[in-house]
This record gives C-alpha cells, sequence and structure tokens, in this order.
C-alpha cells in the first residue's frame, strides 16, 4: 500500500521539478552557472507539465487528443 503511494508521488512531475530544482540549487552552489540554468530548465518544463490537464473522452483508441 505504501509502495504505490510513494510510486505515485516520485512518478508525479512536480515532485521530479522539484528534484531537479534542488539539483540546479546545489549547482550553483559549485559554480556550474550554465548546468544550473539547464537544471532550472528542465525543473520548469516539468512543473508546466503537471500543470497540463489530462484528457480523456473515453470514446477512442489510439487518438491524438486523448493520446490512448
Amino acid at each position: 500500500m505504501y509502495m504505490e503511494q510513494l510510486k505515485t508521488i516520485v512518478n508525479s512531475s512536480w515532485f521530479k521539478s522539484l528534484v531537479i530544482a534542488f539539483i540546479g540549487i546545489a549547482l550553483i552552489a559549485e559554480k556550474h552557472l550554465l548546468y544550473s540554468g539547464i537544471a532550472f530548465g528542465i525543473a520548469i518544463r516539468e512543473f508546466l507539465w503537471s500543470l497540463k490537464p489530462e484528457v480523456s473522452c473515453g470514446k477512442c483508441q489510439g487518438c491524438e487528443i486523448c493520446k490512448k
């Protein structure tokens, strides 16, 4: 039961963005500004993906809108 909840949290986009943002902060601390900028860009992308609504019409198989 707890393992399934942990999998759900770790695989969520907001958790990935949080981890990548912490990696970006660590890279800033190590004076790697270019790599930290790349990490923050990926973190922002993951965060924006977490805000994207999931669309499912339930009527189709393999359509472009539902991505089934």
